[in-house]
């Protein structure tokens, strides 16, 4: 018997290098990926797989080499289905903004 897939958030952080350097505090960017598997050992592999097949580097403006590299997994969690309605939310952050920024 074949298992089921699961539905799998897994937040992954990404660290900048430049110059072949990593800062005490480099440029880091926080990625989330949904990913399917059937348990979630599996998602972890697939998420850790997935973070080092996205490291990839090219020159800034100053012809200086700037990585990115996969850092870690943050978190992974399995998801309940969807509802009917079939919106999903992944993530969400909370943040200030000006009330002239808010309008359309």
């Amino acid at each position: 018997m074949t298992a089921r897939l699961k539905w799998y958030s897994a937040t992954l952080t990404f660290a900048s290098r430049v110059g072949g350097i990593r800062s005490l505090r480099p440029l880091c960017e926080e990625r989330v990926v949904l990913i399917r598997a059937p348990t979630e050992s599996r998602a972890r592999v697939l998420a850790a797989q997935y973070g080092h097949a996205e490291a990839h580097s090219y020159a800034n403006a100053r012809g200086e080499q700037v990585e990115w590299l996969f850092a870690k997994i943050d978190r992974l969690e399995q998801l309940e289905p969807p509802p009917a309605q079939g919106c999903w939310e992944v993530a969400s952050r909370f943040n200030r903004r000006r009330q002239r920024d808010l309008r359309e």
